[in-house]
């Protein structure tokens, strides 16, 4: 089945973004966010409602990292990925990737792991791409996308996959890659992928540009998943944008803080606009609870 989900790097939201969530949400989606801290980064999924899912766990320090289980029957962890290119040593990256992968094996479900690596995987001869690839490779996981996901020309969004017929085979397990302190030894990491699960099976991969994000293209794909079978009620949020009154709505900008003097700070000034015309919005179409019959899917 098709699962509607989407993945976001570098979503720049702040732990006070519950207006924008709200929004996601009326828009019949859910969402899972871990904001940055300080400015810039982040990371979200999105899935669509009706879709059991929830957020696990886990925290490194040279990439940002939100990983979401969705429930049975689908079974499948997807874990999304944002690197920065002032992250730290790239090694130190590595070595954390890597300790990501072993922790998803020892979880037994299926996994999906991408988002903005920064790397430029297109580049056979780039150093940093031919050890991402290696490491990828003895941990009998592939990346999917071939195609240049940025508008410079480098393919730096990934959907990375498990391939465990590759794992569970290698010959180099006796002298892991990068990581420096292992939890278990070398040779029992072949038993422990050989028990996994085949990996999720993407298809039909696709980019696309995207006017909000000017410099990195929309990823999509296919994901054979399984989801349940529903037919219910849920209520919704709404609003009827088609009665306001376009010359009232005109008018009231027109007599609001952003005709003013803009505050110089970027943020301020995008915080000033959000603020302002939510509040128009909610004077003149208010928010309505409404009941949807939710159509019967199919697995």
């Amino acid at each position: 089945a098709v699962v509607s989900t989407q993945s976001t790097g570098e979503t720049w939201m702040k732990k006070e973004d519950g207006a924008l969530c709200a929004e996601i949400k009326e828009m019949g989606f859910n969402i899972i966010s871990r904001p940055r801290q300080s400015r810039g980064g982040g990371v979200a999924l999105l899935t669509k409602k009706g879709i059991e899912m929830r957020k696990t766990s886990l925290m490194f320090k040279t990439f940002e990292c939100l990983e979401v289980l969705l429930k049975p029957p689908a079974s499948t962890r997807i874990v999304v990925v944002y690197r920065s290119c002032t992250s730290g040593k790239f090694e130190d990256f590595l070595s954390e990737l890597e300790d990501l992968f072993l922790k998803l094996a020892e979880r037994k479900e299926r996994s999906i792991v991408c988002g903005d690596f920064n790397i430029h995987v297109e580049d056979s001869t780039d150093p940093q791409a031919v050890k991402f690839q290696e490491l990828l490779k003895q941990l009998g996981w592939s990346n999917l996308v071939s195609m240049p996901t940025h508008v410079k020309g480098g393919t730096l969004d990934l959907i990375l996959v498990q391939q465990f017929n590759d794992a569970s085979t290698n010959e180099h397990w006796t002298e892991p890659l990068f990581r420096k302190n292992l939890e278990s030894d070398a040779k029992d990491l072949p038993e422990l992928f050989s028990r996994l699960p085949t990996g999720v099976q993407i298809t039909d991969i696709d980019v696309f540009p995207v006017p909000a994000a000017p410099d990195h293209y929309l990823v999509t794909c296919l994901a054979d998943l399984q989801v349940p079978k529903y037919n219910s009620v849920t209520e919704i949020n709404c609003r009827n944008t088609k009665d306001i009154d376009l010359d009232d709505f005109r008018q009231k900008i027109l007599q609001s803080d952003v005709c003013d003097t803009l505050p110089e700070d970027q943020e301020e000034c995008v915080d000033l606009y959000k603020d302002t015309l939510r509040g128009i919005i909610d004077e003149l179409a208010p928010m309505e609870q409404k009941k949807k019959k939710k159509k019967k899917k199919r697995s």
